[in-house]
């Protein structure tokens, strides 16, 4: 795979870049600009460009955007200490991400940026696939490395971040060392991922600043960039303990019931669409599980845990950090939740992918169990409409659900007639997310008025 893809042909002779592809679909090459390279440069950006594993980075890089030079910050990775029992840290990741399947409700936004500190690294760039999450850690400069992260699974794909396609710098005599490392930035990731698909109130644990003066998506194309800052003090020791004690991880545990398959007669379409999305596959005679908190745990004290952060109670607490605004998003995933469950609906966001124009966030099921909707969340400024190539790529979304699911778009800002002729072809409902009269601070669902 290497080979193919660092070939003269498929390259162009060292002219561009092309990526691995998800999902088989066309990725754009990444064209280099190998007339301001010096031949030195040239060898640099090849030898540090992302491997034939890291499949998606064709989505996330672009021309301006160079790999971090392995060989400047090593060092500076080498110095990285975890601060902590290794075996307990191990243990607090471990629980970590079964309490985010268990309580997860929410998305990373994509391309979310989180503002930290680890080594050279200041930023962490966010891009959800479904289930795995690519990760570019970013210098100062705005280069990176890359790394993934499957939320279900629990599995990891650092070894970018310390090595480059055939070059790598720790030795054999530094494997504990390498170890160490690898469980420091799995602590962290892990902690901010948790943050953010289970905190009700999110702006607890991240404030939100606009950052105009650098490169990089927000979830409108002419916005600045939104950046996540942890609102939490970088300490030397991780405090494991704290995290057990806060979160009260040890009586809960045993509460924790992970996804699974059961014997039963039947699986409804919402059993199916949830077991896909966890990885299993149901046989006739089975149905699925998701994973849940049984007996014992009553729902104010999950609102408890759901209110209290996994960095802070690791990190410590920074009081001091404001925000200049407040999360469109966050609000926006909280408002469409809350509406599809008050007119009765169980929902589940069973994807997040980039900002959803690649499949379903969010499947809902009614309460009698004969009525589905896959829909698609579009937080966009007023300005910007919906068009026909997003009611397209929905209709595309629906072959995936099983027969009988409806599709629905809902958005913050509004329609073209296009879009409007083709959903009403297409059977796909058309909603808007406005404010709800009869409910001060609250939103709901109404059709568009055309």
């Amino acid at each position: 795979m290497e080979c193919i893809l660092l070939s003269d042909t498929r390259t162009d002779f060292g002219r561009k870049v092309v990526f691995s592809a998800v999902n088989d679909r066309d990725v754009e090459p990444v064209e280099i600009p190998t007339g301001e390279f010096e031949i030195a440069d040239a060898q640099k950006y090849w030898k540090n460009l992302p491997s034939a594993g890291a499949i998606g980075v064709g989505d996330l890089v672009s021309a301006s955007m160079h790999p971090a030079n392995l060989q400047s910050i090593i060092d500076q990775i080498k110095a990285i200490r975890l601060g902590c029992n290794r075996a307990e840290a191990e243990a607090a990741i471990g629980t970590m991400t079964e309490e985010a399947n268990i309580l997860n409700r929410w998305t990373i936004p994509w391309g979310a940026r989180v503002q930290t500190s680890i080594g050279p690294f200041v930023e962490i760039d966010f891009y959800p696939y479904g289930d795995e999450i690519s990760i570019l850690l970013k210098t100062h400069s705005g280069q990176y490395r890359w790394a993934a992260f499957n939320l279900r699974k629990n599995a990891w794909n650092l070894s970018y971040v310390f090595q480059n396609r055939f070059e790598h710098f720790f030795t054999e005599e530094e494997s504990e060392l390498t170890e160490e490392i690898t469980v420091a930035f799995q602590l962290i990731i892990t902690s901010i991922v948790r943050d953010f698909v289970v905190l009700e109130e999110r702006e607890s644990a991240f404030a939100i600043r606009r950052d105009s003066g650098r490169q990089g998506r927000g979830l409108d194309d002419d916005a600045p960039r939104i950046v996540y800052i942890p609102r939490i003090r970088y300490v030397q020791a991780p405090d494991t303990k704290g995290l057990e004690k806060g979160l009260e991880y040890e009586a809960r545990r045993p509460h924790h019931v992970r996804a699974h398959k059961r014997r039963a007669e039947f699986a409804s379409p919402y059993q199916r669409i949830l077991a896909e999305r966890y990885g299993f596959r149901i046989e006739p005679g089975f149905t699925f599980v998701r994973p849940h908190q049984r007996g014992g745990i009553a729902p104010d004290r999950e609102v408890i845990y759901r209110s209290r952060s996994a960095m802070q109670s690791l990190f410590g607490q920074e009081a001091s950090i404001e925000s200049d605004r407040s999360s469109n998003w966050f609000q926006f995933e909280r408002d469409v939740h809350d509406a599809m469950k008050q007119m009765g609906y169980t929902v589940d966001h069973v994807a997040s992918a980039k900002n959803g124009d690649a499949g379903v966030d969010v499947f809902a099921e009614n309460t009698s169990g004969n009525e589905f909707w896959a829909i698609q969340c579009k937080c966009y400024a007023p300005k910007r409409t919906i068009g026909p190539a997003v009611i397209r790529e929905m209709i595309g979304a629906l072959a995936g659900y099983p027969s009988g699911t409806r599709g629905m778009i809902v958005t913050t800002s509004g329609y073209s007639s296009g879009a409007t002729e083709l959903a009403k072809q297409s059977g796909i409902e058309l909603r808007l997310l406005v404010p709800d009269a009869k409910r001060h601070g609250q939103r709901t669902l109404v059709a568009p008025l055309h």
